[in-house]
């Protein structure tokens, strides 16, 4: 069974996590944590300030070591130049060993995240230290299997397997799934049956079109080695290095090249904004294709009006969202004077692209539907102005979450229908309704609650109100009739349906 480590650091005095942490919580350094653990030595002093630069290829002596073996520097240099790292990617180390090479990668692609781990308990405590040790903080750590660690991981721009603990066939199948169009997998092999089994796998997913093979390389590093008054050449173990490359179009059979297209715009392999309509509150209403891009999202903004505030929106993809996910919240305070709207629109869409500006994709989540009365509309004109790409994700509105709530019929043949915001009426939705024919969905009823009031005492016959408010979350209220509009104020996320056509 695997078992992330905690996020506390257990060589600090004082820290330690109890059983229960520990099951639940991937390591995480804090920049605390890694200044108190790597005070006693500083790996950019005693002649070493070239390290200053991030470039490949740290010296092995100035790694913490132990009884794990260690990936040559040598090695590592040909390892990092086949992944072609660069800042901002999302990666992974299958079998991290001492940690040397999660070192150089976290150093080669912050501000992006990389996931290390190891079956091997002292394998995880060395990688630790070393991490510590050269204050790498953007790496979240693991104690267990890869195969079985990778289907929770985000997608992946570069993986590198550099052990496998006997399950690389699986480990091979589960890394090319995680792995994005486009992005790098590098393995080495020490063993001919390794080798062999690598092989293999290589040319049946070169026939299938889903890898490209860009290279196999032995390398072999010889050393001078001081023995007494003579010099000796003493030979380390080849290793084999194979590359591999995931196609940015993924090949599709006859029957399903109708939904190639549909396919490939959620997992863009530009930095991407998604934005996803939640529904109106039950998280079983949300898409197949919305479940499907909030798990390959490595950032979610999520709207609030306070901060602080629990967010609608975020509650309900809750139950799909992976724990590595990365939530921020987005602040829209409730503004009346446009100039402050716009400007703190401005503001939220410059938060999103900051983040692809870093190289990473992201998502912005919205409730109902992500183009009707969203603020992520706005957002989007922002960010699509500013020359990233778009894609939008529609989500069940609320009128119709709520008219299937009811079983109330909206419209039928050729009755029409009418949408409009309760802010539109603020201070006499009467004028507006009278001149809209047919039955009239009404959002953020709250907002014209008392002028709705008065325009229906006066109408004879009276149609009827249909109210609902946090529809389909654990505090959803129905009202009917107009008494309720009389009584105390309605939530925000209330919508009233006016039934005025006589067929419905």
């Amino acid at each position: 069974m695997t078992k992330p480590l905690s996020d506390t650091c257990n060589t600090c005095p004082g820290t330690e996590a109890t059983p229960d942490q520990t099951s639940r919580q991937p390591f995480v350094h804090k920049p605390q944590e890694v200044n108190a653990r790597s005070a006693e030595v500083n790996p950019l002093s005693s002649g070493m300030n070239s390290l200053a630069c991030v470039s490949p290829g740290i010296p092995d002596s100035a790694f913490l070591r132990g009884d794990v073996p260690m990936t040559k520097e040598e090695i590592r240099w040909l390892i990092l130049a086949r992944l072609q790292l660069a800042p901002g990617l999302v990666t992974a180390d299958i079998g991290c060993g001492s940690g040397s090479v999660t070192v150089e990668m976290a150093r080669m692609t912050a501000p992006g995240q990389v996931y290390a781990m190891d079956v091997n308990q002292e394998a995880v405590d060395l990688t630790r230290q070393n991490l510590a040790h050269f204050h790498c903080t953007n790496v979240t750590l693991y104690q267990g299997k890869g195969e079985d660690l990778l289907p929770s991981l985000p997608p992946l721009d570069r993986l590198f397997i550099g052990g496998s603990g006997g399950g690389l066939p699986l480990l091979l199948k589960e890394g090319l799934a995680k792995l994005k169009p486009g992005g790098r997998m590098v393995l080495t092999a020490v063993t001919i049956e390794t080798l062999a089994t690598a092989t293999t796998w290589t040319k049946e997913q070169v026939a299938a079109g889903t890898l490209t093979h860009v290279a196999t390389v032995q390398v072999g590093v010889t050393r001078y080695v001081e023995r007494g008054k003579t010099t000796m050449m003493a030979a380390g173990n080849p290793v084999y290095l194979i590359t591999l490359e995931k196609p940015a179009q993924q090949p599709t059979s006859h029957t399903h090249n109708h939904t190639s297209a549909h396919a490939h715009s959620i997992s863009p392999t530009r930095p991407t904004l998604t934005g996803i309509g939640v529904g109106p509150g039950d998280s079983d209403l949300m898409t197949a294709k919305g479940i499907k891009a909030l798990q390959e999202a490595s950032v979610v903004f999520y709207p609030v009006t306070r901060e602080g505030e629990e967010s609608a929106a975020l509650n309900i993809v809750g139950p799909w969202l992976s724990p590595h996910t990365q939530c921020r919240p987005l602040l829209f305070a409730m503004h009346r004077e446009d100039q402050q709207r716009q400007a703190q629109r401005q503001q939220r869409s410059e938060e999103i692209m900051a983040v692809l500006a870093s190289g990473r994709s992201a998502v912005m989540l919205t409730l109902g539907d992500a183009l009707l009365y969203s603020t992520y509309s706005y957002v989007m004109q922002q960010v699509q102005a500013a020359g990233y790409p778009v894609v939008t994700i529609p989500g069940i509105s609320a009128a119709s979450a709520a008219a299937a709530r009811l079983n109330q019929t909206l419209a039928e043949e050729d009755q029409p229908l009418s949408w409009i915001p309760g802010t539109a009426g603020r201070e006499d939705m009467g004028p507006l309704l009278d001149q809209l024919p047919g039955n009239v969905v009404i959002y953020k009823l709250s907002a014209c609650q008392e002028s709705l009031a008065r325009w229906m005492e006066n109408q004879h016959p009276q149609p009827l109100l249909r109210v609902v408010s946090h529809l389909g979350e654990d505090r959803e209220e129905i009202h009917e009739g107009p008494q309720c509009l009389r009584e105390d104020k309605l939530p925000y996320l209330s919508l009233g349906i006016l039934i005025r056509s006589p067929r419905s």
